[in-house]
């Protein structure tokens, strides 16, 4: 559920409750909790949590910004802590104990939050020093042997110390160091509801039209738009169009799916080098499908290696879809994807070349490949804001159902450049239907 600048009921008054508790707002003073509102100061106050938390400020409280407040709210000591593995304990008390015992020299990694082995192991180990029994457990017990030590210890931090040595010696190397960009203009930038954006669009939209207009009464134009209508041109720009959204989808998923590491639920923790290996089936089967295209459409027609292609393509982000928790599943998904989106490919050229006269076959395969260019825009833009709609692990990595989903969208792309494949004329109909050449 989302809650933004405008909504009141109950649960904008729970939002309150938390804000006021966090001392971001004054209280609710008694009033009707069904006619509470989500007005400009709990706006503001949003904005700034998000801001303060490393989140993106924009003022609505979705799935990660919840989470965050959540976590915001404990403090150490007010609930007991262990490690889990089905769903590890996350909060401000995490954060906490993990800075406490950090500054003792315990080995907590870089304080994050989340309750995972090596903070249970520096539980266990200062446990063990102070003489308790060593489960684990950050109950009361431990607390209080805590605070009754924790205060005569600090400034040893071993995770510091050696990130800062880090630095210090890469000197002004890039390498190893995080940047951190604020892609925001603020909290009144309207963002893509702006006068500027808004104009730049309706610009687009008019140019666009003239520029249709001229080419159309010219004689000579720069673009053919006549050509483009007919059934064979089009047709095939769609196809390219499908296949090239549901293949650009891929070069999102894949490396940022293995790349998670285990904790998130899924994924295999893989280096970037490691992650591009992933991939390495689809290019070696690209290879072979390109130049077996071909020959397909040489004895059978083109339109036979574009169906294939689009069946093994969608099979590909089905199987990623249901099946991607071990690496050979990577692997399978990645080869059939090679398969079919090179099959694919060399089919739509060769399919635009048998559409048009060869006076204007330039034209019409560079119109072709602006159309794979833009499918695949929209297919990765639209891939990545599925994957981060929904985070896990205090906003840390997208959620397993993400990736489920934008590959099961890939292959829905690839479903319908089958569909549009079979509304493509033959090649004697797409040459009888087209203009006849012009003799030098």
């Amino acid at each position: 559920m989302l809650l933004r600048r405008g909504d009141r009921g109950p649960a904008v008054a729970d939002l309150r409750d938390a804000l006021t508790s966090l001392q971001l707002l004054p209280g609710l003073n008694g009033s009707d909790r069904t006619q509470v509102e989500f007005d400009d100061g709990v706006d503001r106050a949003i904005r700034d949590f998000q801001q303060r938390r490393g989140l993106i400020a924009d003022g609505i409280v979705g799935p990660v910004t919840a989470r965050s407040l959540t976590d915001a709210r404990w403090t150490l000591g007010a609930r007991i802590l262990s490690h889990t593995l089905s769903a590890p304990m996350t909060g401000d008390d995490v954060m906490a104990l993990q800075t406490r015992l950090a500054e003792m020299g315990y080995n907590t990694g870089r304080p994050d939050g989340i309750f995972g082995p090596l903070t249970d192991q520096s539980v266990r180990d200062f446990q063990r020093h102070r003489g308790l029994a060593d489960d684990g457990v950050f109950g009361p017990q431990t607390y209080k042997e805590l605070n009754r030590i924790g205060r005569m210890v600090t400034g040893g931090r071993p995770q510091y110390l050696r990130e800062y040595q880090l630095v210090r010696q890469a000197g002004p190397r890039l390498h190893g160091k995080r940047i951190v960009l604020d892609p925001a203009h603020g909290a009144d930038d309207p963002g893509w509801t702006s006068g500027g954006v808004i104009g730049l669009f309706t610009a687009a939209i008019v140019l666009g039209v003239v520029w249709g207009r001229w080419e159309w009464r010219v004689t000579d134009p720069l673009v053919d738009l006549r050509l483009m209508r007919q059934r064979a041109v089009w047709t095939t720009n769609v196809v390219t169009f499908a296949i090239g959204f549901a293949m650009f989808g891929s070069f999102v998923l894949i490396p940022q799916l293995v790349q998670t590491p285990p904790v998130a639920g899924y994924g295999f923790a893989a280096s970037v080098t490691a992650s591009g290996l992933f991939l390495l089936p689809s290019s070696l089967v690209m290879l072979v499908a390109a130049p077996l295209s071909g020959r397909l459409s040489t004895r059978h027609g083109s339109k036979l290696p574009l169906a294939l292609g689009s069946v093994f393509a969608s099979a590909g982000y089905f199987w990623l879809a249901a099946m991607h928790g071990a690496r050979i599943d990577i692997y399978i998904g990645s080869l059939l994807l090679g398969l079919g989106i090179g099959l694919a490919f060399a089919a739509t050229a060769n399919l635009m070349v048998e559409a048009v006269p060869q006076e204007v076959t330039g034209v019409a395969s560079a119109i072709n490949a602006i159309m794979r260019t833009v499918g695949g825009a929209i297919g990765a833009q639209i891939s990545a804001a599925i994957v981060s709609a929904d985070l896990v692990l205090g906003g840390r990595f997208p959620a397993e159902s993400g990736f489920v989903t934008a590959f099961a969208m890939s292959g829905v792309g690839a479903l319908v450049a089958l569909g549009v494949t079979f509304l493509i004329p033959s090649r004697e109909r797409a040459r009888a239907g087209r203009p006849a050449e012009v003799p030098a």
